[in-house]
């Protein structure tokens, strides 16, 4: 039997892209609202709230939902994401008009967060970069019992650019106390860190918020890996619909590794290697594209069904990559090329 592209096109419009959204709801909801380990530094876990940015396929229906985005003229949707950086999981995510408030999205957020997973709440590490910070969101943060740690740029609040170098703890115009991390890059650029947590060592502050790039990583996956560009359709709907089921693909990817480097770090117990390994993560995307999929039609109790499953989850192993800690690299920031309408039936 052979289905024309037209009869697919017709037939997801038959429904809208909820249940995608359902899904990963649930799927969050089940992992955080268990007691499952996850990893932690030094009992935290950490998060990060980021946002960017998607070109869309030109369409005067895209461009009035979305708009666009600088001087580009195709419509441009952007999206902010709650991160596990640690746990590579996206807890919370919008996808919205091009001119996104940041703040807005990170207060919606951290809303979400505290009425859905309150112990979560209580133990994480919340970080955000320059476009951040305010005395608005330093007290919504406070108020809601959150820890965080934010860069600022210098041109920040007067009373955290008068704070001097090293650390120390200033009180803002409305009596808010935080901690205040000035020091100096490699560069000769002075950092400003801005912290509601008093009790960890200097140290850990420059360490947790250095683990913010776990976000950018995201961004980098989701485009460059996961090809969330390439949408597969030109209508509201469609745009929708592949951005939620990406967002979901992200949840089996973060589980395959999770599973893929526990399996490499027992096969590679007796190397001895310099560097620290774990399994390469656009492999991953390509495996379960290829195989995982066609697990969705087996049943559990075949009794091929595990084998099939360790021989994949071995294939993610034997493909590992050097995790080389403290490597600095700047960003190469250049113009985007124009979204691709075919990049899903080019890469599948």
């Amino acid at each position: 039997m052979s289905v024309t592209k037209q009869a697919i096109s017709k037939r997801r419009n038959d429904f809208d892209h909820s249940p995608f959204v359902e899904m990963l709801k649930s799927l969050v909801a089940a992992e955080y609202s268990a007691k499952n380990r996850k990893k932690e530094y030094k009992g935290y876990i950490l998060m990060a709230i980021d946002g960017s940015y998607l070109q869309l396929p030109r369409s005067d229906a895209l461009l009035k939902e979305f708009g666009y985005h600088g001087s580009s003229d195709l419509p441009t949707a952007a999206i902010s994401v709650l991160y596990d950086v640690l746990n590579g999981w996206p807890i919370d995510v919008a996808l919205t008009h091009s001119n996104m408030n940041e703040r807005s999205e990170a207060t919606k957020h951290i809303i979400n967060l505290c009425a859905m997973f309150p112990h979560i709440a209580r133990k994480a590490i919340i970080t955000f970069d320059r476009g951040y910070p305010s005395l608005e969101m330093f007290t919504f943060l406070q108020e809601k019992g959150v820890k965080f740690v934010i860069r600022c740029s210098s041109k920040s609040l007067k009373e955290i650019n008068n704070a001097p170098m090293g650390d120390s703890v200033v009180s803002l115009k409305n009596g808010l106390k935080v901690r205040v991390v000035k020091f100096t890059l490699p560069t000769g650029k002075t950092e400003i860190l801005v912290t509601n947590h008093f009790e960890l060592e200097l140290n850990d502050i420059i360490v947790i918020y250095t683990m913010r790039w776990g976000v950018e990583n995201l961004f980098r996956l989701l485009k460059d890996s996961l090809f969330i560009e390439g949408f597969s359709g030109k209508t509201v709907n469609s745009i929708k619909q592949d951005f939620y089921a990406t967002m979901v693909m992200l949840i089996g990817v973060a589980i395959v590794r999770d599973e893929g480097n526990k399996i490499a770090k027992t096969v590679r117990k007796n190397k001895k290697n310099i560097h620290e390994y774990a399994v390469n993560v656009s492999n991953i995307v390509t495996i379960m594209r290829e195989e995982f999929i066609f697990m969705l039609f087996y049943e559990s109790h075949n009794d091929d069904y595990l084998d099939k499953i360790n021989k994949i989850m071995y294939t993610v192993a034997s493909v590992v990559e050097p995790v080389r800690k403290g490597r600095h690299y700047p960003r190469k920031m250049g113009r985007h090329p124009a979204a691709n309408l075919y990049n899903k039936a080019k890469y599948g």
